[in-house]
């Protein structure tokens, strides 16, 4: 009977208690790992995790971060009119309209050039500009009632066969030729007499005396 002592009755063979004691500690740790791992998760998606991560970003859309400082628009420099050199052509068939035209502007102060003739006719009239004289350009154009969007940069080649230097083209059409003199038949205030030329080589003759 001694040696049927590790045999049960019904014939099997009992299982050690030390091996039982270490199964059931396995079982245990898998358990704790797993509940461990269940309420980590509900921890991260609980309501108060939530509501921070809300809050966070709440603030950062409430302040934003500063934006830089834009640099200040510089606004283009404007030359006086003694500092452009304006040259008037007669773009029509009117004869007198370019020393017409430049009478009108030799009391604001340009420095007039010989007037010419375009080598095209033009119905209206053009106020063109080399590069750096746009607001020059524009400026003129203001003071002879021409649209603004009649200022456009010189072509190449010009439509004069000289520039003589000029920076700004005007370009005379139809509706300028057709306007009277400043002041009727007397010249413009500090624009020559008749016949005469102005040091800065504008010629006021007859309006209707040819070219220019």
């Amino acid at each position: 009977m001694s040696q049927m002592s590790g045999v049960a009755g019904d014939g099997f063979a009992v299982q050690p208690p030390k091996a039982v004691s270490s199964g059931r500690a396995v079982l245990l740790l898998a358990i704790a790992v797993v509940v461990g791992v269940v309420l980590l998760h509900e921890l991260d998606n609980s309501p108060v995790a939530t509501s921070a991560t809300a809050a966070k970003h709440e603030a950062a859309a409430t302040n934003p971060a500063p934006a830089a400082n834009p640099a200040p628009a510089v606004a283009p420099q404007v030359r006086t009119p003694s500092e452009v050199s304006v040259l008037v052509a007669n773009g029509t068939t009117v004869n007198g309209a370019a020393n017409k035209v430049a009478g009108r502007l030799q009391p604001i102060g340009y420095k007039l050039l010989k007037p010419g003739n375009t080598t095209t006719q033009t119905a209206t009239s053009i106020v063109q500009y080399t590069p750096g004289y746009q607001a020059e350009a524009q400026a003129l154009a203001t003071s002879l009632g021409v649209a603004s969007t009649a200022v456009q940069q010189m072509p190449n080649p010009a439509p004069i066969a000289d520039l003589q230097g000029a920076n700004v083209l005007v370009i005379i059409g139809n509706e300028l030729a057709g306007q009277p003199a400043a002041g009727g038949a007397t010249p413009a205030a500090g624009a020559p007499a008749a016949g005469q030329t102005s040091a800065n080589g504008v010629s006021n003759g007859p309006l209707n005396a040819t070219p220019n």
